[in-house]
């Protein structure tokens, strides 16, 4: 009987370690997000804006058309967060600024857009599409003007 003594305490000890999240850890630059994740993704959703989805080749894609802008949508949204991850570094080595108010927004914009451009997509809207493509260009160009190339050295990123 002694042998079961433990055992409640043990399982809840095993119980309340399985509900923690997880901790993640950034192993990409934000320039690898960014060639890997969100280019790909904002080129799909901004072209859908401009021309029928349907209508564009396949290129043996099987996630071609409306359903790859909705995937693509969803990319750009759930990547935002990756964005934020402390730690995360810059392609220069420098910090990336997270902690900053204007990044945190930034990214608050896109992970929204995102939704937005999802939820349009899901519509088959392209008129949406290219409402949002506006406001996901400047929440990029804002971004891009204070943390990509200050004054033009790729040595500045991410230094505000």
């Amino acid at each position: 009987m002694k042998l079961l003594d433990g055992v409640p305490a043990l399982l809840a000890t095993m119980l309340v370690g399985a509900c923690q999240a997880p901790v993640i850890q950034p192993h990409g630059t934000v320039n690898e997000l960014m060639i890997g994740i969100l280019e790909p993704g904002t080129n799909v959703v901004g072209n859908a804006a401009f021309q029928d989805p349907e209508a564009q080749p396949s290129l043996g894609n099987p996630y071609a058309g409306w359903p790859g802008v909705e995937s693509a949508a969803v990319a750009m949204a759930e990547s935002a967060g990756l964005l934020l991850i402390p730690g995360r570094a810059c392609s220069n080595g420098q910090p990336a600024p997270v902690d900053q108010e204007d990044w945190i927004e930034w990214t608050a914009d896109l992970r929204e857009t995102g939704l937005a451009s999802y939820e349009a997509a899901r519509r088959k809207d392209q008129d949406a599409l290219f409402d949002l493509s506006e406001r996901l260009l400047a929440t990029c160009t804002d971004c891009h003007v204070r943390y990509l190339d200050v004054d033009g050295e790729p040595g500045n990123r991410c230094m505000p």
